[in-house]
């Protein structure tokens, strides 16, 4: 016969706990109890680097249509590597979080990680490709 689940009493003081005898009053998260992200976090570094890299992505396609429209030596070349060159921050989050998944790693703090590194790398797509006067 299965044993009825019996939750814990709730505190009283709703997420707030006393730390120790010290009497102050600390927030406790629940993903520190759990000692895992919670998927909010997790949400909000993917939606900061989506913006930046759309952001990237934008200022890639300006500066690859003003490298077409002026005539320059390697004008090709220029116009290619910026029309491509939004694909590094998903190339490199993909190639982390392949890497840790072939190895069984998977985790929400790969998957952080790999926020961490679209992010990063989009600003640095933004810094090559903003328009300079």
């Amino acid at each position: 016969m299965a044993r009825p689940v019996v939750f814990p009493p709730p505190n009283p003081l709703g997420a707030m706990q006393l730390n120790g005898y010290s009497g102050v009053i600390s927030r406790v998260s629940i993903s520190s109890v759990r000692g895992d992200l919670a998927v909010g976090r997790l949400a909000r570094w993917w939606t900061a680097a989506l913006f930046f890299w759309l952001w990237g992505l934008m200022f890639s396609e300006i500066a690859a249509e003003g490298i077409a429209k002026t005539p320059q030596s390697g004008q090709a070349t220029w116009g290619l590597i910026f029309r491509f060159l939004p694909l590094g921050p998903i190339l490199l989050a993909l190639t982390y979080a392949t890497f840790h998944a072939a190895r069984g790693l998977w985790t929400r703090r790969v998957a952080l990680r790999c926020a961490w590194i679209a992010l990063g790398a989009g600003i640095i797509v933004i810094a090559l490709t903003t328009p300079k006067p």
